[in-house]
């Protein structure tokens, strides 16, 4: 078993249509609680890595709050900034 204690999500906007996003990724309210994630192991998953910036802005947050972080993703498009 995987013993999984915490599961959370996290609102981030970059698309606003199929062929318009804005120039960066947002993070929506509510915000992570960046001092429950010291010392925790987290799995970073996304549907999608098109550009691959707001799974780089995501874990860069993660990785801010002192998390062991780790990332996967259903589908990665060529030319992604970051490979799951």
């Amino acid at each position: 078993a995987l013993d999984v204690k915490m599961l959370g999500s996290l609102n981030v906007e970059f698309y606003t249509g199929v062929e318009s996003r804005l120039d960066e990724p947002v993070v929506l309210p509510p915000t992570l609680d960046r001092e429950s994630l010291v010392g925790k192991r987290i799995l970073l998953a996304d549907d999608v890595a098109d550009s691959g910036r707001t799974l780089a802005l995501v874990l860069q947050l993660l990785e801010a709050g002192g998390g062991e972080v780790r990332t996967v993703c259903l589908y990665s498009k060529p030319g992604t900034v970051h490979e799951p």
